[in-house]
């Protein structure tokens, strides 16, 4: 595909124009493997999901507006981008994911059973098996098969799930995020400000960061839709 891009930092036009690809490749990808009801390869799967998430990288730093809002004249949002991501991670989980949990919890036994009673809420028991298996190296599914250090991308938050949302959004007037280590706001911060957007956004966003080199600077568009708080500050979570 030829764009007629070459610096790509500098033109937030090329990236919209490279994003528009990744996700019209990764839309069809998608239809090939899931919608024709076949069997397909785990290299299929992983091509499709990284240009997705390839889409979805190019638009991060955009600051115009936030995730539910269209970027570049190519009349894109990462909302479209992190559903697509959803989208696959949903393939994933119903086939590779659901024979690797098979394994795990026939094979491999809990390394670190846990010194006190574990009170988990009856109400969201029914989700542990169709969200994304957490591998033994506590390491998620793009670290493994892709090799991608860090990508918030294969999470299924528990919002995504209708019930689920319905309830939340029933019960809950404030929704807030709190980012232990938040190694500034383009880092977890953010990325995980959008991948609630699709399904019941946050309200209000915690950042948590001592380090004084990891900028804390918040970009206008995010900070007029979130009640923003950076704590320059050590914390324990125990």
């Amino acid at each position: 595909i030829w764009t007629g891009c070459f610096k790509l930092d500098k033109s937030s036009e090329c990236r919209g124009a490279l994003a528009a690809a990744s996700l019209v490749i990764s839309t069809h990808v998608l239809h090939d493997i899931a919608a024709k009801n076949k069997s397909f390869t785990e290299s299929q799967f992983a091509r499709g999901y990284i240009l997705a998430s390839l889409g979805r990288g190019l638009l991060h730093g955009d600051t115009s507006g936030t995730g539910s809002q269209v970027l570049t004249k190519w009349k894109l949002r990462l909302a479209d981008l992190i559903a697509l991501q959803s989208a696959y991670l949903r393939v994933y989980i119903d086939s590779f994911g659901a024979l690797y949990n098979s394994q795990l919890n026939k094979y491999i036994p809990l390394a670190f059973p846990p010194s006190f009673t574990v009170h988990s809420k009856q109400q969201w028991r029914q989700y542990s098996q169709s969200l994304e298996p957490v591998y033994t190296s506590l390491r998620n599914w793009m670290f493994t098969e892709a090799g991608c250090l860090i990508d918030f991308g294969p999470y299924l938050p528990l919002v995504a799930f209708p019930e689920a949302r319905r309830i939340i959004q029933a019960t809950a007037k404030r929704r807030i995020l709190i980012d232990v280590g938040a190694n500034g706001f383009f880092a977890s911060p953010k990325y995980l400000l959008d991948s609630y957007i699709p399904y019941l956004p946050f309200t209000h966003a915690i950042m948590i960061e001592p380090e004084p080199h990891f900028s804390a600077t918040i970009p206008k568009s995010y900070s007029d839709r979130y009640n923003i708080t950076f704590q320059q500050i050590y914390a324990e979570v125990a």
